[in-house]
């Protein structure tokens, strides 16, 4: 139930699967197998957005600037200022176009590379692989076709001359006549992919982060919605990634082995093993206002500062057992002292102290 943070007063009852995000001063939710918002102060009046493949799974919300990323690992979409709601992930195309050369035109005898990308409103994919087309006769064209890609409005033809990708035409069939291009387009890499659908959101030095099972994931620099497969992912210590937390300067990772600092560039980062601990799945707060972070470990509460130096605060003082596979954290504050609850799903045996 979510409740009201001075009088923990219920507001609402249905099955909330976890995640909540604030935006353009509306609060996003999933309940009831449906990722919701609701449209005012006393959350009880909500709009439906779309259902939910797998409601079980956890939903993160990630905001950056005038738009709100969200992803369970399996849906995921964005919401833009306007509200309104957009794909996330659109895929570069993985099939080259087809193309052929027919009299008719003014291009020139010789070999043309031709490839394409996937326009979806102002956003372009990378480029396709390229064609050849070879031109055997003056005053002839190229007549071209390329496959609708997934959710792509349109389509930007590109043709090599000398060294470079120029654009010549947009739409997925046409032809190209003559070389009227525009010199000012650049083209964006081959190697760009989909951004996949992800969960432990995070931002930092201008890329999106997430993981997936052992991995995690970033996509290209300032372009969320796709990455480069070959250099934009890295395994950790082939443990689950618990947690992923994003600082100015450096990310923490917890594992079910450790606690990591990835520190420096994205594509050079620095690691440094912190703790050899394990993290409590779903245990991670992060304060709105008060650079207060951190999760919860089978050894203790550790904290994380801003300038990335985490520390065990609970260390010698509780005793915790590996019998608690994962839990929830709520912010709690009362006379001016803010608290961090747990709640703990128990496995196995208890400790000793336990038992006490």
């Amino acid at each position: 139930k979510p409740r009201t943070r001075q009088k923990l007063e219920s507001v609402n009852e249905g099955n909330f699967d976890g995640g909540m995000a604030e935006f353009q001063g509306k609060l996003y939710c999933t309940k009831d197998s449906s990722l919701i918002r609701y449209t005012d102060d006393t959350f009880t009046t909500s709009e439906f957005l779309f259902n939910i493949t797998q409601p079980q799974r956890k939903m993160y919300f990630l905001s950056i600037g005038e738009k709100l990323y969200f992803s369970n690992g399996v849906d995921y979409g964005v919401f833009n200022q306007n509200e309104t709601m957009d794909i996330w992930g659109i895929d570069s195309p993985i099939l080259p176009p087809v193309a052929f050369a027919t009299s008719g035109g003014l291009l020139p005898k010789g070999v043309y590379l031709i490839a394409h990308s996937y326009t979806y409103g102002s956003y372009e994919t990378g480029v396709s692989p390229i064609t050849s087309v070879t031109i055997t006769e003056d005053n002839s064209k190229i007549v071209f076709s390329v496959p609708q890609g997934e959710n792509a409005i349109s389509a930007n033809i590109y043709a090599q001359i000398g060294e470079t990708l120029f654009l010549m035409k947009k739409g997925f069939s046409g032809e190209i006549t003559g070389i009227v291009h525009d010199q000012g387009k650049l083209v964006k890499s081959e190697q760009s992919r989909k951004f996949p659908p992800l969960i432990n959101l995070a931002w930092y030095k201008g890329r999106v982060f997430g993981t997936d099972g052992n991995k995690f994931y970033f996509t290209n620099e300032f372009d969320f919605r796709q990455y480069d497969p070959k250099y934009n992912s890295a395994t950790v210590d082939n443990t689950e990634i618990k947690c992923l937390m994003a600082l100015d300067d450096c990310l923490i990772i917890a594992t079910q082995r450790a606690i990591y600092k990835y520190s420096g560039q994205p594509l050079k980062f620095n690691v440094e093993v912190l703790f050899e601990v394990s993290m409590i799945e779903g245990t991670e707060f992060k304060h709105e206002r008060k650079p207060i972070q951190g999760f919860l470990t089978n050894a203790g509460v550790f904290t994380i500062s801003s300038d990335g130096n985490v520390s065990n605060i609970s260390e010698n003082s509780v005793e915790f057992s590996d019998n608690y596979s994962d839990g929830s954290a709520i912010f709690r504050m009362q006379d001016g002292i803010i608290s961090v609850l747990f709640s703990l799903k128990q496995v196995g045996e208890k400790s000793e102290y336990e038992n006490e």
